[in-house]
């Protein structure tokens, strides 16, 4: 114990060395952090100086010119550059490119918002493609990876109709992915809405007791040791040990409140709704597609054919006119 006490020390002197020399902070400051400021969102990151910019991936471009005054510098990576090749060659005809998002608001499963995010900026450059439908069948998730995705789709949107269609389910992060549509077309049982964010909190009370496991931990840092706890076997769960305190309890719920009015904000952006109008049907509340319609939520109820019949007229395309229909990915069942 004393070893890994001693470690842990170790650690934290060099992290905080490392930290206050490249962020000009005291140690004094540095300690406040770690110990008051339990959890932060970007936008505290930078009023506490230890980032300098916002930024999404797709734009770093655009901060790295800005910081050496000169062109790209930036190096892709192997990873970085696995680009869904799921449309080659499409040929003369007018396109319109069906993006299917499906399973849970994810980087890198479910949606898969990185691969989205992609997907969508190559179809706003592609000059063969006059119109998209994004089909939307998720239940949320994942906030990061939500907004990722709406905020490709919103730029794609900029240059040409972009018309969501909503399975099943869109609620939540999926209802997020949808919003900057241009028009919005949910079936009438589609569930949809479900504007919320939900935070819980599940610790071990005496459960690894019975199991006849126990934990021990060093730490540097008032909160350092929230979510340590033991790892239940077979399952690979680390469940924390302990309950929040009230000062942490506090905290996340305001965390939860600041992304709750984000996620707010952003719908009645989307929809070209007033934040009074978007707070009175949201607070978790989840609609069929009918209902959604009737408040605003949806612009149409129907399926993914009449989604298709959207985005041509809006990408005026002549109704006798040939239009391809690509599916991104390839082979998702459009015909069923």
């Amino acid at each position: 114990r004393e070893q890994r006490q001693a470690y842990v020390d170790d650690h934290y002197e060099w992290v905080r060395t490392e930290v206050c020399e490249s962020r000009n902070l005291t140690t004094a400051q540095f300690d406040d952090i770690i110990d008051s400021k339990i959890a932060l969102i970007a936008s505290d990151a930078i009023e506490l100086g230890l980032i300098d910019t916002l930024s999404r991936w797709s734009e770093l471009d655009k901060v790295i010119e800005s910081v050496t005054g000169g062109g790209k510098s930036r190096i892709e990576s192997a990873m970085m550059t696995d680009y869904v090749e799921a449309y080659t060659d499409w040929g003369n005809p007018p396109h319109i490119a069906v993006v299917y998002g499906q399973g849970v608001c994810a980087m890198d499963r479910g949606i898969n918002a990185r691969k989205l995010e992609k997907i969508f900026g190559r179809l706003k450059d592609d000059s063969d493609v006059k119109g998209v439908v994004f089909r939307v069948d998720s239940p949320g998730g994942d906030g990061m990876a939500s907004d990722v995705v709406a905020e490709a789709l919103r730029k794609c949107a900029e240059k040409k109709p972009v018309i969501v269609s909503q399975g099943q389910v869109a609620g939540s992060g999926g209802y997020w992915i949808s919003m900057y549509g241009d028009t919005i077309v949910a079936g009438p049982n589609t569930i949809t809405g479900s504007i919320g964010v939900i935070g819980l909190w599940i610790w071990d009370k005496e459960f690894s007791d019975k199991l006849g496991m126990t934990s021990d931990h060093v730490k540097r840092g008032e909160h350092a040791d929230l979510g340590f706890g033991v790892k239940l076997p077979l399952l690979g769960v680390q469940v924390p040990a302990r309950d929040l305190n009230k000062e942490e309890h506090a905290r996340m719920e305001t965390l939860i409140k600041e992304f709750y009015s984000i996620f707010v904000n952003k719908v009645a952006d989307g929809r070209n709704m007033e934040v009074s109008r978007v707070e009175q049907i949201a607070e978790g509340r989840f609609y069929s597609g009918v209902d959604g319609e009737h408040i605003g939520l949806v612009d149409k109820v129907g399926g993914l054919s009449h989604a298709i019949q959207i985005a041509r007229a809006a990408a005026d395309i002549p109704s006798d006119q040939y239009a391809k229909i690509i599916e991104i990915p390839e082979n998702k069942g459009l015909i069923n």
